[in-house]
C-alpha cells in the first residue's frame, strides 16, 4: 500500500507539472500578441501620416516649365504673359494677340493655371485616406496632362511661326497666380481673354479677368470676343 500511494502521488505530481508551466507560456503569448498589436498600430499611424502628407503635397502650388526656349535678345523686345486655357474666349485672345499685337522679337510666356482637384464623391466617412489619395492623384495627374498638352499645342504653334516663347504650367489659384507670375517675369503687360460676363454674373460667378484688371499693378490687355 505504501508503494502504491507513492506511485499515485508521483503520477499526480507529473500530471500537475504542465499546468504549472502553462502559466508563463500563456503570459508570454499575451505579451507577444500585445507587442504585435502595438507594432501594427504604429505602422498604421505611420501609413496614415504618409498618406496625409501626400494629400497635402497635392494641394500645394506647383510650377513646371513645359516649353523652355532661349529668348533671342533684341533691344526693342517686350515681355508679355499670355494666360491660356481650353475655352473659346481664350482661343480668341490667343489668335488676336498673335495676329495683331505680339512681334517676333518679343518675349512671350504662355501660362496655364489649373486648380487643385477635390474629388467630391470621396469626401465622406466611408472612404479611407488611401482611397481618397488615390482618387486625388488620378484626377490631378489627368489635369496636369491636359494642362501640359494645351501649352504644347500653343507653344509649338508659336515656335513654328518664329516667335520667342516659353510655356509654364502652374497648379494654384488662377487669379492670384497669373498676377504673381507676371510680376516674377517683369512682364510689360498681361494678355487675357474675357468671357464677356455681365455685371451680375461677374458678381455671382466671379471673373478671373475682372479680378486681374482690378488687382494687377502691371497693365492688362483684356481681349473680348465680339458678340454676333
Amino acid at each position: 500500500m505504501v508503494v502504491e500511494n507513492t506511485t499515485q502521488a508521483a503520477e499526480n505530481a507529473a500530471t500537475s507539472v504542465p499546468a504549472n508551466n502553462s502559466a508563463p507560456t500563456t503570459a508570454m503569448e499575451e505579451k507577444k500578441a500585445l507587442l504585435e498589436k502595438q507594432q501594427q498600430q504604429q505602422q498604421q499611424q505611420a501609413s496614415s501620416a504618409d498618406i496625409e502628407g501626400n494629400i497635402k503635397q497635392l494641394s500645394l502650388p506647383e510650377q513646371q516649365t513645359v516649353l523652355d526656349h532661349a529668348f533671342a535678345e533684341h533691344p526693342h523686345a517686350r515681355t508679355f504673359l499670355l494666360a491660356v486655357d481650353d475655352s473659346p474666349h481664350s482661343q480668341y485672345a490667343y489668335d488676336w494677340a498673335v495676329e495683331h499685337f505680339i512681334r517676333k522679337e518679343d518675349k512671350l510666356i504662355l501660362v496655364n493655371i489649373r486648380k487643385f482637384v477635390y474629388p467630391q464623391n470621396y469626401l465622406h466617412p466611408g472612404v479611407g485616406a488611401i482611397e481618397y489619395y488615390e482618387a486625388v492623384k488620378v484626377l490631378d495627374d489627368a489635369s496636369r496632362e491636359e494642362c501640359h498638352n494645351l501649352l504644347r499645342k500653343y507653344g509649338c504653334d508659336l515656335k513654328q511661326r518664329g516667335y520667342n516663347v516659353r510655356a509654364v504650367a502652374i497648379r494654384g489659384e488662377p487669379r492670384e497666380d497669373i498676377i504673381a507670375k507676371a510680376e516674377d517675369i517683369k512682364a510689360d503687360a498681361i494678355i487675357v481673354g474675357s468671357r464677356g460676363l455681365g455685371a451680375v454674373k461677374r458678381t455671382i460667378l466671379g471673373s478671373t479677368s475682372d479680378y486681374i484688371v482690378h488687382h494687377s499693378k502691371i497693365p492688362v490687355i483684356l481681349v473680348k470676343k465680339p458678340q454676333h
